[in-house]
């Protein structure tokens, strides 16, 4: 056990394989910079997409 590691195990690492991140993702919604509701499964419907979450401090 790794407390103190934020790094996955390699037990969670073979769980997140089977894991269908675009499939969980599609039905969920976010605000784009004008801030319209996008459905993030709209982004890569036609090709892929790259998805960044920046987080704001301050």
């Amino acid at each position: 056990m790794r407390p103190n590691d934020p790094r996955p195990t390699g037990e969670q690492l073979e769980q997140l394989e089977h894991v269908d991140i675009a499939h969980t993702l599609a039905p969920v919604y976010a605000e784009d910079l004008k801030g319209n509701k996008v459905r993030f499964g709209t982004l890569w419907e036609e090709r892929p997409a790259v998805l960044v979450f920046l987080r704001h401090f301050g």
